[in-house]
């Protein structure tokens, strides 16, 4: 009887080096994600760090290079929501994303009155000087997005979603606003997205309920698409999927143009 077992033991070591000679991969001193509890943590993350939520905060200023002290002025990490709530006060959670940031699973509340031209919840910006595949998903907005520069774009989850190439994307999956979008001086506002302008954009089961107001471009999940540019010239659209959206919400501009 010993004999066997030690032979059974024998015969799984074998087994587990044979598995790990044709290359299946065990992690070593993988990087668990880091638990960010209070506001001051979250606007110090690195800008390619994996993090997640684990507790409620309120932000009364949004990450930046300048809070998080470092070279790069978009979050290019990961930021899981873990279910919990952000709240906002004038500001987005982030100023830029970029890089192959993810941003999931997170409730979004509170105000943002625009002050700096781009109103959101999430982001005020893509980081549109570098190439990026920015991903978020099971993300709901419900701030108030307000517009008191007189100019910009604003949208439930980002102001401007500016993509720089072909190799760029947005992908937005399982998302939705419930916030208004008052941006009665805003170029434009959308549920969603204030203005896109690039080619690879996904908007995948996408919900808005809210109201949406602009200056002359709005609507329930973006306000103003531009397309790939040539120059001063726009071209036709390569690549966008728009999958089961819906939008619930009034859509109107102050100028009567576009809407």
């Amino acid at each position: 009887m010993k004999v066997r077992k030690t032979l059974s033991l024998l015969l799984s070591v074998v087994m587990i080096l044979s598995l790990l000679s044709v290359g299946m991969v065990v992690p070593v001193n993988a990087a668990a994600p880091q638990a960010i509890t209070t506001a001051d943590e979250f606007l110090k993350m690195t800008y390619n760090g994996s993090y997640y939520l684990a507790n409620d905060i309120t932000l009364t200023k949004n990450w930046s290079k300048s809070t998080a002290g470092g070279s790069f002025d978009f979050f290019a990490g990961t930021f899981d929501g873990n279910g919990k709530t952000v709240t906002v006060s004038n500001c987005a959670m982030f100023s830029n994303l970029g890089g192959n940031a993810l941003v999931k699973n997170l409730i979004i509340e509170g105000s943002n009155n625009g002050s700096n031209g781009y109103g959101a919840g999430l982001a005020s910006n893509t980081d549109g000087s570098n190439v990026f595949n920015v991903t978020i998903q099971n993300v709901t907005n419900r701030v108030n997005v307000g517009n008191s520069a007189g100019w910009g774009y604003c949208g439930g989850l980002i102001g401007d979603a500016f993509v720089v190439s072909d190799k760029s994307s947005i992908t937005l999956i399982n998302c939705k606003n419930e916030g208004t979008i008052n941006a009665s001086g805003a170029s434009a506002a959308g549920g969603l997205i204030g203005s896109w302008r690039g080619n690879k954009i996904a908007l995948i089961n996408c919900v808005n309920t809210g109201n949406v107001t602009a200056k002359q471009d709005a609507g329930g999940l973006v306000g103003r698409a531009w397309g790939k540019r040539s120059g001063d010239v726009d071209i036709a659209f390569s690549d966008v999927t728009i999958q089961n959206g819906l939008n619930t919400g009034n859509i109107k501009n102050t100028t009567n143009m576009l809407a």
